[in-house]
């Protein structure tokens, strides 16, 4: 039954969230990346129903506009990645992180960032007992010495667990995480997400 409610939600353009998770009174953060502006409103919804405590964003933040390709894009990324920042600002999370990726501006963000915390590279967060390392690159990771890995921008290093750290890509799946016991909960991107991200697919940015 879970499938086919995953599979109808998808075909609508849904993000299946599980009621335990929107119940659950456990510290979560939540992360996200590579974010077309037409799963917006979904990304809202996410963060409203979920009210997560912290929030990462590993960069892209308007991933259909290819900022890095084309700078005469620039009109059509600041009028969709506003959007994206106000929703991360408008939230009641503790902190909100926001990784810069190969297709964002960094001083109209930094500009319109508000309470978001920008971080150019990369950043290493503790949170209670554990740590979390940031990027939108994954290699830009490699050095650092963290429980949790967060980042997005390509599907080199997929999702996975090796000697006990936990790599985790924003591009294939959105993930809620409880920063205490680091159990992580997969919530699938709306069908099209990827569509949006075609470009980036073909040219490898």
């Amino acid at each position: 039954m879970n499938i086919i409610r995953d599979f109808l939600n998808s075909m609508l353009g849904r993000i299946d969230i599980d009621q335990n998770l929107i119940d659950s009174n456990k510290t979560i953060l939540l992360h996200i990346s590579d974010t077309p502006s037409f799963i917006y409103p979904e990304i809202r919804r996410v963060i409203k129903l979920i009210n997560p405590d912290f929030i990462v964003h590993t960069g892209d933040i308007a991933d259909n506009i290819k900022l890095g390709l084309h700078q005469s894009y620039m009109a059509r990324y600041r009028h969709e990645a506003r959007k994206m920042l106000r929703i991360l600002d408008n939230t009641r999370a503790k902190r909100v992180y926001l990784t810069l990726g190969n297709h964002d501006n960094l001083d109209f963000i930094s500009e319109n960032a508000n309470s978001i915390e920008v971080v150019e590279d990369k950043k290493l967060l503790r949170i209670g007992t554990n740590s979390f390392a940031i990027s939108h690159y994954s290699d830009s990771l490699r050095d650092m010495e963290a429980d949790v890995y967060l980042y997005g921008h390509d599907l080199s290093i997929e999702s996975q667990t090796i000697d006990g750290k936990i790599y985790l890509n924003g591009i294939s799946a959105i993930h809620a995480i409880d920063v205490e016991t680091l159990q992580v909960i997969k919530l699938d991107y709306p069908m099209g997400t990827d569509q949006e991200r075609l470009k980036r697919r073909k040219t490898k940015l």
